[in-house]
């Protein structure tokens, strides 16, 4: 049961890193900008979400189903480089 076994907790996390950068101000343009950033997210991340997954459920096994240490630092750099894609269009 460790958010750190669910691909999708990692993904709900990074939509909401992304929506609060652009700092909506109302619900309005909340649900506007999640969807916008829903539709940002890059299927290589998806992948490498559910590929990370054996190595995360060792990691979870050898903390005793404790947090994680260094969570998805390959999903973390793909998340970046994503980040600079976007930038600059």
């Amino acid at each position: 049961q460790s958010p750190d076994l669910n691909p999708i907790e990692h993904l709900w996390a990074e939509l909401k890193k992304c929506v609060r950068a652009r700092r909506p101000t109302n619900p309005i343009p909340l649900h506007q900008l999640c969807q916008e950033e829903w539709a940002k997210i890059h299927p290589t991340y998806c992948r490498m979400l559910v590929e990370s997954y054996p190595k995360r459920l060792t990691q979870v096994k050898q903390f005793k189903g404790n947090a994680i240490k260094n969570k998805l630092n390959v999903c973390k750099l793909l998340t970046h480089w994503e980040c600079d894609e976007r930038n600059k269009s």
